[in-house]
C-alpha cells in the first residue's frame, strides 16, 4: 500500500487535528473541505479519503520543521523570547496565521520543551520588559523565522 493510500481512521484524524493544536476549520481550510466534513470523519461517520494520510503526514513534518527553526532561532541568544498571540486575527499574515493561535502557541511549547529558558509570552507581556510594542517585534521570535510550507 502506498503512503498515498495509506487508511486514516477517524480517531487518528482527530487525535492528529489536535495534537497539532488545529481547530476543525483551520483543518478543513487546509484540505480544501468543508468543516462538516471534518466533523463527519472525526465522529466516524465517514472515513477520510485517501489521501488525507499523506496531506497531515506532510503537516506534521512541516509542524517538526516549524519547531526546528524556532529553536534554532532562540540558540546563542541571552534572553530568547517567543512572541505568541491570544487569537488567530491578531498575528502577521502568514503559514502561521492560516494555521491558527492555538498552532503556533504549540511550536512555540515544543520549541520551549527544548531551549531551557525560552520565554514565551504575548505581546503585551514582552512590551513590559522590552519598553515597546516596536522593540518587542523585533527582539522576539516571530513567525517569521518559519520556512515555507512545501
Amino acid at each position: 500500500m502506498s503512503r498515498e493510500d495509506r487508511v486514516v481512521r477517524s480517531g487518528e484524524f482527530k487525535a492528529v487535528r489536535e495534537s497539532l493544536s488545529l481547530t476543525v476549520a483551520a483543518m478543513a481550510e487546509l484540505l480544501a473541505v468543508s468543516e462538516w466534513t471534518v466533523k463527519n470523519w472525526e465522529k466516524g461517520k465517514y472515513s477520510p479519503p485517501p489521501g488525507v494520510a499523506a496531506e497531515i503526514e506532510r503537516l506534521e513534518a512541516y509542524t517538526r520543521r516549524c519547531v526546528d527553526a524556532v529553536a534554532a532561532a532562540a540558540q546563542g541568544r541571552e534572553a530568547p523570547m517567543v512572541v505568541v498571540w491570544r487569537m488567530t486575527a491578531d498575528m502577521p499574515p502568514g503559514p502561521a496565521r492560516t494555521l491558527g493561535a492555538a498552532w503556533w502557541r504549540s511550536v512555540a511549547a515544543s520549541a520551549r520543551a527544548r531551549i531551557p529558558g525560552l520565554d514565551v509570552g504575548y505581546p503585551d507581556e514582552f512590551d513590559e520588559v522590552t519598553g515597546s510594542r516596536d522593540r518587542t517585534l523585533s527582539e522576539a521570535i516571530g513567525p517569521s523565522v518559519l520556512p515555507p510550507p512545501r
